[in-house]
């Protein structure tokens, strides 16, 4: 029985989200056992993060080309997801008392859904301005 495509989509959006958010939080955790304030380490992390989620969400989730337009959408979605996610930690290492490591995955967790709606939005709409534009033998 074939997976649907929506599915299958969405399974590989859960990879990927899972991966770069094991990676967001071991960078934060790390710097945070170095010494750096949770709010330091995750300025540290977004640039990175932000990047390398980009470029997996495009080719394994979306199996789209990685466009600047692609990336600005991509920028504007997932970047009001990180003062969510350090107001998250903040209440829950500051305000509750949770250690750091505790902490920064629950805090990543409420931003899901925010970014798989926004990544959808933003890197779909990269697939549909490439198949409104004529391919290389349409032009000949």
């Amino acid at each position: 029985m074939p997976i649907n495509r929506e599915l299958r989509t969405g399974l590989r959006y859960v990879a990927v989200g899972a991966a770069c958010a094991l990676l967001s939080n071991i960078l934060l955790v790390g710097a945070v056992m170095t010494g750096a304030h949770y709010f330091v380490a995750g300025l540290l992390t977004i640039a990175p993060i932000l990047a390398i989620s980009f470029l997996l969400h495009c080719f394994v989730t979306f199996e789209v080309p990685p466009t600047a337009e692609a990336f600005a959408r991509y920028s504007v979605t997932a970047l009001p997801s990180y003062p969510l996610w350090f107001v998250s930690i903040a209440a829950l290492s500051d305000g509750l008392g949770a250690p750091i490591w505790a902490a920064s995955p629950i805090a990543t967790g409420i931003v899901f859904l925010w970014n798989y709606i926004g990544t959808n939005w933003s890197l779909r709409g990269a697939g549909r301005d490439r198949q409104r534009q004529p391919s290389c033998s349409a032009r000949r």
